[in-house]
């Protein structure tokens, strides 16, 4: 459900407010992976849903200048998601863990565009993230976590067919119910919950530049050409223990790099 306000002689007013809800259902069968010792395979198969609803209230201020366009963006979002376990026994939550996750962030949005070239994009948002685990999870322990983002992206159209950009990102990601709550690893036989996780972190760079033509082989068609080269240095990356018994199910990785094009 969405309501929109948007008055023709106010470029400083664009506000919407949406409220949703959503439910994605998982059947997990025959459950298979390499033979461990630990567990009888049937535990694994799992029925569970995520229940989520959520509320965004945001607004735009457009300013116009001869040779500039700005859309500064800006809002505040809520939602709620439960994550529920069909088959609702201490094995099944153990592999499928329950759980509540509560979520209050704050964002805000910038894109100048200038003589149709240049186009500057920038932005930045702020969660605080609350997660309590379901009935049948091993602890009553529940979680508190801050996360940040912020990326700053340029795009230049050099000529009509040639355009270069690039872009630089900060990313907190927050651990979710399963990383927090699953109290049995496949195959290494971890079986303690890992309420004591920190975010994982990436610091993302890229740079590219595209090419495009029209009527190259016939009239009216078009054909384009990307390329992009990349590099994310993610730090306290979230990972499944390789460790035993009496370990957290999840560790947090120091350091992990991935580089592309």
């Amino acid at each position: 459900v969405k309501y929109a306000y948007n008055p023709a002689d106010n470029d400083l007013v664009d506000f919407e407010v949406q409220l949703s809800y959503g439910e994605a259902s998982n059947f997990v069968e025959n459950y298979t992976f390499t033979p461990s010792p630990f567990f009888d395979l049937s535990v694994f198969d799992a029925d569970y849903i995520y229940e989520g609803v959520g509320l965004r209230a945001q607004n735009t201020a457009s300013f116009f200048g001869e040779t500039f366009e700005n859309y500064l963006t800006f809002g505040a979002e809520y939602y709620l998601q439960d994550r529920i376990t069909l088959r609702a026994s201490p094995d099944n939550a153990a592999f499928q863990p329950e759980g509540t996750t509560k979520v209050f962030g704050i964002f805000a949005q910038n894109e100048f565009i200038l003589n149709d070239r240049l186009t500057i994009l920038g932005g930045a948002r702020l969660d605080f993230q609350t997660t309590a685990p379901g009935p049948l999870v091993p602890t009553t322990v529940e979680t508190e976590e801050t996360g940040a983002a912020a990326t700053l992206a340029l795009h230049y159209q050099v000529t009509d067919t040639l355009a270069v950009f690039g872009s630089v990102s900060h990313t907190d990601r927050l651990p979710t119910v399963d990383e927090i709550y699953n109290s049995r690893a496949p195959v290494t036989g971890a079986d303690l919950v890992s309420t004591d996780q920190t975010p994982e972190v990436s610091r993302n760079f890229e740079l590219g530049a595209s090419l495009s033509a029209d009527n190259v082989f016939s009239s009216g068609d078009e054909v384009q050409i990307k390329g992009t080269v990349f590099q994310n240095n993610v730090s306290d990356l979230i990972a499944v223990s390789s460790l035993g018994a009496g370990n957290p199910t999840r560790v947090n990785i120091d350091e992990v790099s991935f580089t592309g094009l």
